[in-house]
């Protein structure tokens, strides 16, 4: 299937969540430490969506050098629990690839976006790319993942 990219206008993200360093495949170590910082402080029901952020660029940083952030989105009513971090995304346009399958094929949808759209499409990057995840290995099969690659656009 062929992922669809479209232009969207994107409200502000409150994202509570904790670093990762290193390979980017191996953030779900620090989706782990997250889990349990949300379980510790019975914030599970409060927390909206999981959400990836990617400070680097593969082809320029070694791998163990790569800088991300695993997250969930958090309302501002709740407080930042001891252990993790607080990003606030702000609103504005993005380009967002609906990617549907396993997270193995994730980098080449990045390459479709950054190699074949983003040069052709007049527009240019307002910061860093970040997955938002519609559901998760443990809820559904590989093929059956959705995960939305956000790029945030100047206007």
């Amino acid at each position: 299937m062929t992922d669809r990219i479209e232009i969207r206008d994107i409200p502000e993200r409150r994202l509570i969540g904790v670093p990762h360093k290193g390979p980017y495949d191996q953030i779900s170590a620090a989706f782990a430490r997250l889990d349990e910082i949300l379980d510790r402080d019975t914030l599970r029901a409060r927390a909206g969506a999981m959400v990836a952020l990617f400070h680097d660029s593969p082809d320029e940083v070694p791998p163990a050098e790569l800088r991300s952030f695993a997250a969930v989105e958090m309302d501002r009513g709740t407080a930042t629990p001891e252990g993790a971090e607080e990003v606030i995304l702000p609103a504005g346009p993005a380009a967002v690839l609906a990617h549907h399958g396993s997270y193995t094929e994730l980098p080449a949808a990045y390459d479709r976006l950054f190699g074949e759209w983003l040069p052709g499409s007049g527009r240019r990057p307002a910061g860093q790319p970040y997955e938002l995840y519609h559901n998760t290995p443990d809820e559904v099969a590989a093929d059956r993942l959705v995960t939305d690659i956000h790029l945030p656009l100047e206007p």
